[in-house]
């Protein structure tokens, strides 16, 4: 049980309490315009938070598309335009003796301006799929090195060279399908 001294000292501060709060006095509403201030500002910070996550999203399932497509579009050229078995059965013939002259492939554009327009914004994918990809257009680059006006097949083919061509280029193929499995899986691409 409460004791005397207790009572009174709790009645004291409920007085105290109730002339503050009917008080109209400078503090009392100072500080119930700060409280109304850092309310506003938390309420501010929050929305700034969700609606920066919202773009961040975008952000993130755009880029995948986007990467999706030309990594599809750059694999399915290669397939129609059989680059990789025309150098396969090339590659037979030179080890059956046979000789070719240089190998070009005239490439007048840039093959891969989406990534190179989303390179800043591949933080917001995975990091194991940022690998992937750079390790995809990486090998892209040398393979076009390879066959383009200048590159190493103008001045003929070699048969170590052709090997190295098509192993690498099997490589970039297997690359660029697992992208295309991940990207598909994670972000819903039909």
């Amino acid at each position: 049980m409460a004791d005397v001294h207790t009572l009174q000292l709790s009645q004291e501060t409920l007085a105290v309490f109730k002339d503050v709060l009917s008080s109209s006095s400078g503090w009392m509403n100072g500080l119930f315009a700060l409280g109304g201030v850092l309310l506003g500002g938390v309420v501010q910070f929050v929305i700034s938070r969700c609606e920066n996550s919202r773009l961040i999203k975008q952000n993130r399932v755009g880029v995948a598309h986007q990467i999706y497509a030309e990594i599809s579009a750059i694999l399915e050229i290669i397939d129609k335009r059989q680059y990789i078995v025309d150098l396969t059965a090339r590659t037979k013939l030179m080890q059956a003796g046979v000789i070719y002259q240089p190998y070009i492939i005239s490439i007048t554009s840039d093959v891969s301006p989406i990534y190179k327009a989303n390179l800043s914004k591949l933080s917001l994918l995975d990091a194991q799929l940022q690998t992937q990809i750079v390790i995809f257009y990486k090998f892209l680059d040398a393979l076009i090195e390879d066959v383009k006006v200048g590159g190493t097949f103008s001045s003929g083919l070699t048969l170590d060279a052709c090997l190295e061509f098509l192993s690498l280029a099997d490589d970039m193929v297997n690359t660029g399908e697992n992208i295309k499995k991940t990207l598909k899986s994670t972000f819903k691409i039909s």
